[in-house]
């Protein structure tokens, strides 16, 4: 009798720890997401500013700014405060501080943002600048995930270490869109590829990286992690992905060595819609996998 009470009792204690411990990865995942999301914000407002600045689809990007602006500040709510609704944990003392100091960098990258909302002109050179703060702030989260992976490594979660870099390389890409899109409207701003090398070396390797993710993440990833979670929906979205990045391919390399300002012109403006259809795009696909 008591062995059965015994195996009664560990049966409820399983039952009750499998929900607190699928709850918790849930949270993970939604804390990486988060994270690599904010990487991918500070490139679109930046992204923004300078399509804004270039006069092109000047509704959708003063948009754009708008929704980036509110959309950072909902996710690093959740971050750095917690989110139950999310599953995310409020952080610990050391997550804390790594919170604090990219707020800080962040802080910089929206009050220019907010007051060129407001009506204030923004310049070539100013752009640049944030430019180069939104890298920064990129390697601050990447940073942040690697603790957090780090950490799983450490206690033997294997599982979540490879579904986080799923979801973090999924992440990615929004951001290397984005990036790319700044990089072509400052090459442009700047008169062309000669006069901005360093942009445009930043626009080739974002296309080149995000050419080779979306490939791997598409075809590769399913046959080289078999126990990631796949489905029929998830293979559909994800092949739409990759076909529309097909089409929009030729709009981002033309920037990189742009000929007639004319031409240009009118690339930038299908790239400013083409950014953002790819973007959601690339959002829904990853709900996808989180759902699984």
């Amino acid at each position: 009798m008591n062995r059965i009470l015994h195996g009664l009792l560990l049966t409820m204690a399983i039952a009750l720890a499998l929900p607190a411990a699928a709850g918790e990865a849930m949270g993970t995942d939604q804390q990486t997401r988060l994270i690599a999301r904010q990487g991918a914000l500070a490139h679109r407002l930046v992204r923004g500013m300078c399509f804004i600045r270039s006069g092109i689809a000047l509704a959708q990007n003063e948009r754009v700014v708008q929704e980036t602006l509110a959309e950072m500040d909902r996710g690093f709510a959740a971050l750095y405060d917690g989110d139950a609704a999310l599953g995310v944990p409020p952080p610990d003392a050391t997550m804390r501080g790594r919170l604090d100091r990219a707020n800080a960098l962040r802080t910089r990258l929206t009050d220019p943002a907010q007051a060129l909302l407001a009506g204030d002109e923004v310049t070539t050179e100013t752009l640049v600048t944030l430019s180069a703060r939104a890298a920064a702030l990129e390697t601050l989260w990447h940073d942040l995930h690697e603790a957090i992976e780090q950490a799983h490594r450490t206690a033997g979660a294997g599982e979540e270490v490879l579904r986080g870099q799923v979801i973090a390389t999924a992440g990615a890409q929004s951001r290397l869109l984005q990036a790319a899109g700044s990089s072509a409207c400052l090459v442009d701003l700047a008169g062309g590829r000669e006069a901005a090398p360093r942009e445009a070396d930043r626009l080739a390797k974002a296309i080149d990286t995000f050419d080779r993710n979306v490939f791997a993440l598409t075809f590769l990833r399913p046959a080289a992690a078999p126990e990631m979670p796949n489905s029929p929906e998830l293979e559909t979205a994800a092949t739409a992905v990759w076909i529309d990045w097909n089409g929009q391919r030729p709009l981002f390399t033309a920037l990189a060595s742009p000929d007639a300002t004319a031409e240009t012109r009118r690339v930038l403006e299908d790239m400013s819609y083409g950014i953002e259809f790819l973007d959601r795009e690339l959002e829904d696909t990853l709900a996808i996998f989180m759902r699984l």
